[in-house]
């Protein structure tokens, strides 16, 4: 059997998967980032105060950015091997939290990107679907320090009638509403696979899909279903970084 050792800064173990959370309390059905549900392995949460969407997209990083580093070291002194986030625009954070700690960061699907496009033709372009276009757009895209050759085609879900509700409760876009308890599944489905399928007519050399949001891993099925494309999105990320930094044993036999 295995020796071991306590660690000064750990009071809980096990945890490989660290997650940076906003300060929004929101529904979060099995299939998002935040239902810890969605995945096969522990993860430990970290909420940080004053965290918001609406600071994230509109590029108010001061309001939150020392108390986001401080949870982040957090996480790493409890243990974690990595850190991840639940909003794909905090890929603008990625470079100051991968420098305050000392494990591997992954902020958001987005950086993705290179990947996706290395397994593509050139000529095929990659979909993005985020919450909100603007602010998502390829520019923010490059200003985050994410370059690909194969075009983008970046669309969001500000106008679709579904995923209104929950940008509002984000106070993305607008005053913020607090009252959202409950929104359809359903109906948010029926948006995003609408989106995507017009993404897809429109261009037809497209090769695969990205979400961008931390509530999207929910419908990747129903986006593949529809367009037959491999779909990316923040759980696809999570899980790369996961079996990299804790990989299982094998089984089986010889």
């Amino acid at each position: 059997m295995p020796i071991y050792r306590s660690n000064e800064t750990q009071q809980q173990c096990g945890y490989a998967a660290g997650i940076l959370c906003m300060d929004e309390y929101l529904p979060f059905p099995p299939g998002t980032v935040n239902n810890a549900g969605t995945f096969d392995y522990p993860i430990l949460y970290k909420l940080v105060p004053g965290w918001s969407s609406a600071d994230v997209v509109a590029g108010t990083e001061a309001n939150f950015l020392p108390v986001l580093l401080e949870k982040a070291r957090e996480l790493e002194q409890a243990g974690v091997r990595f850190i991840s986030g639940n909003c794909g625009y905090a890929m603008r954070l990625q470079e100051e939290v991968a420098n305050a700690v000392n494990i591997p960061v992954a902020m958001s699907p987005l950086l993705q990107l290179p990947v996706i496009a290395a397994s593509l033709g050139p000529e095929q372009g990659i979909g993005v679907i985020g919450a909100a276009a603007p602010p998502l757009s390829t520019e923010f895209i490059e200003d985050s320090g994410i370059r690909v050759e194969n075009e983008l085609i970046v669309r969001g879900l500000q106008d679709e009638p579904g995923f209104a509700g929950l940008l509002a409760a984000c106070g993305v876009g607008g005053e913020k509403d607090d009252s959202l308890v409950e929104y359809d599944t359903d109906d948010i489905c029926a948006d995003i696979v609408r989106v995507a399928t017009r993404m897809q007519e429109e261009n037809p050399s497209m090769g695969a899909m990205l979400l961008e949001c931390s509530e999207f891993p929910l419908y990747a099925k129903a986006v593949q279903d529809a367009t037959g494309l491999p779909v990316f999105d923040f759980v696809t990320l999570i899980d790369y970084m996961h079996r990299a930094t804790l990989p299982p044993q094998s089984r089986g036999f010889m």
